[in-house]
């Protein structure tokens, strides 16, 4: 998984990652995991599979350095959704006018 991220393949390292905690990593192995995972699911926009990644930290290991980079990640995430989300509420009151 580190070759792929040192050559740039996010992708790769992502699934690698993915198969490295399908393997049974446990303790602090599996949260460097998760950390790794979500980090690299943030940097390639994948959103969604980096929101669920960040908050599987957030519930095991809550309290720990990686939760609070974690939530940090997610925060940031956050604000790149709310203007898709803002014109669908506008819109139903448009038509009332």
């Amino acid at each position: 998984a580190q070759a792929a991220a040192n050559q740039g393949d996010r992708a790769r390292e992502a699934q690698l990652l993915r198969a490295a905690l399908a393997a049974g990593a446990s303790g602090s192995e599996r949260l460097a995991l998760l950390s790794r995972l979500c980090e690299s699911e943030s940097v390639q926009g994948r959103t969604q599979e980096a929101a669920a990644v960040c908050g599987q930290i957030v519930t095991e290991a809550p309290g720990s350095s990686a939760a609070q980079l974690a939530q940090r990640r997610l925060r940031q995430a956050s604000p790149a959704t709310a203007p898709e989300s803002e014109p669908a509420r506008a819109a139903p009151s448009q038509p009332a006018q």
